[in-house]
């Protein structure tokens, strides 16, 4: 038999997912109308590299997250992920300004990639601390908070542009203030004598 605890935490990570996707699978038909099919298409390849980019950027750290057994050596592996990934966009960036006309990629990409691998390294967190609710949540409102910025940015900037700061925005947003709550909660964890 499954127990209570497992089939409740499996049913909070799928509803967070579902409605997030929900949330954007409603606003399509409104996003698609006001971004040409070019643009939206350019928005999706720029998309698929990102994602492509981000495990790279964290060297797949997000994996081994869950498998330390003291939450302090996973903690300290979620920060040095995080600082790794920055350098490393940091580093490509400054890469793409030198060498902007030899490199094949958009700058726009680096800065999705990392705002992807920054919540890849949160989610694998969530789920090792055993955080579902929490991480359901955030995914809602990151999906309600697109939804909306690609339609009321879309009025003013019906460009890739547009799609692009619309998309970074709640990724920059969420990425500071996830981590600020899960150092707090680390220092409380401390505090408390947690290891």
């Amino acid at each position: 038999m499954l127990d209570r605890t497992f089939i409740k935490s499996v049913t909070t990570a799928l509803s967070g997912g579902v409605v997030a996707q929900l949330v954007v699978l409603l606003a399509s038909p409104v996003i698609t109308r006001i971004y040409p099919p070019d643009i939206y298409g350019a928005f999706a390849s720029l998309n698929a590299y990102a994602s492509l980019l981000a495990p790279l950027l964290i060297l797949s750290y997000s994996i081994i997250l869950v498998l330390p057994n003291r939450k302090k050596d996973s903690f300290y592996i979620l920060i040095s992920a995080i600082i790794m990934s920055t350098l490393l966009s940091v580093v490509l960036f400054i890469l793409y300004v030198f060498f902007s006309n030899y490199l094949n990629f958009g700058g726009s990409i680096i800065f999705l990639a990392w705002t992807v691998s920054i919540m890849q390294l949160y989610s694998y967190w969530f789920i090792r601390e055993e955080k579902f609710s929490f991480r359901a949540k955030y995914l809602i409102l990151q999906a309600i908070m697109v939804a909306i910025l690609k339609v009321t940015i879309g009025y003013v900037y019906p460009n890739i542009d547009g799609l692009i700061l619309s998309t970074l925005i709640p990724g920059f947003l969420f990425s500071l203030l996830i981590g600020v709550h899960i150092v707090s909660v680390h220092r409380e964890g401390l505090d408390n004598g947690e290891k």
